[in-house]
């Protein structure tokens, strides 16, 4: 069963909106570009992984997606966790093209690709590190002969994994999405005792659930980027042009002609991402171009946004989902 679906991470939805409201030769748009390409080809390689997981019997395992958790002061997070009554499993998800070899010594992810060699940190031990954070964490709801298990799994098959002479057994520990769901059947014949009862497994997916934090950031503090740098205005939402013009009850585009009710729904939305705060009518009007206050109560009040206070200090709430 999914108790966590994977979902379009929070920092990627703020990182979208950015740039689709940020000038195209703006300074710091290349490695705003960088960022979102990077975020978008890991979560892709977690989507395809996601496909073997679902080849799973449902009602074997708690599956959680994306979950990110306090260990102290900080936070960790698994890209994909199962958790059975009998055992548990951590996945790393990878998303590599190239050749890759894993090098024992100097516990270094060598990539080669096009002629350029890049060394990449030990996924290994950055999985057995959630693994250790994560056994610490729930230590008084796992018993301590509950079996924790780890894997790195890479998602693009085109890929080539060496590591070193004699040194193969490391395959049980990193290895291709394809492979996934064999290695995971040899864990179920490994873990046959049942630690946990279906009450003390759903104590342990509550805590999972209330404890998940989603990573969050001003991004425009995190880029530098000035409010006056960002392009208001209603966005069309079948070109992308900015500003829609509001006339007769409608939302006109100027690039492609869209006409629209409800564009302005989802430049609310930019505005949350951009300006991480609930707002007031004046602060969207003035973002969405709406020429009167009464127009822009009346859209507030259609949109049935939830709200706290009243008249002009009505603040208005959207919450965002990761």
């Amino acid at each position: 069963m999914i108790v966590k679906p994977r979902n379009v991470p929070l920092i990627m939805q703020k990182t979208k909106t950015l740039l689709r409201r940020l000038p195209e030769h703006h300074p710091t748009r290349p490695e705003i570009e960088q960022d979102y390409s990077w975020r978008k080809a890991g979560l892709k390689g977690e989507i395809e992984i996601d496909y073997y997981i679902s080849l799973l019997p449902e009602a074997d395992y708690l599956i959680f997606n994306g979950l990110r958790l306090p260990y102290g002061s900080h936070h960790f997070q698994i890209d994909t966790l199962l958790l059975s009554s009998n055992f548990a499993l951590l996945i790393e998800v990878k998303n590599l093209a190239g050749e890759l070899f894993y090098d024992q010594h100097t516990k270094q992810l060598i990539k080669t690709l096009n002629g350029k060699v890049e060394a990449l940190s030990d996924p290994i031990a950055q999985v057995k590190r959630q693994k250790y954070q994560f056994k610490r964490m729930l230590a008084n709801l796992l018993p301590n002969s509950y079996p924790i298990e780890h894997l790195v799994v890479l998602s693009n098959q085109t890929s080539i994994l060496k590591t070193n002479p004699g040194g193969e057994s490391i395959f049980k520990e990193i290895m291709f999405g394809e492979s996934l769901i064999f290695r995971i059947s040899e864990m179920e014949k490994s873990h046959k005792k049942q630690l946990l009862t279906s009450p003390q497994l759903g104590i342990v997916k509550n805590k999972l659930t209330e404890c998940h934090q989603p990573f969050d950031q001003d991004i425009l503090e995190h880029y530098s980027i000035m409010s006056k740098d960002v392009y208001s205005g209603v966005r069309c939402p079948n070109c992308d042009s900015l500003p829609m013009e509001w006339n007769r009850g409608l939302w006109l585009c100027a690039t492609c002609k869209h006409s629209s009710k409800t564009a302005h729904l989802t430049s609310i939305q930019d505005f949350v991402l951009l300006y991480n705060e609930p707002f007031k009518n004046f602060q969207i009007r003035r973002f969405l171009h709406i020429p009167s206050i009464y127009l822009t109560s009346r859209l507030l009040s259609k949109a049935n946004l939830p709200s706290t206070g009243e008249k002009r200090h009505r603040t208005y709430h959207l919450e965002l989902n990761d």
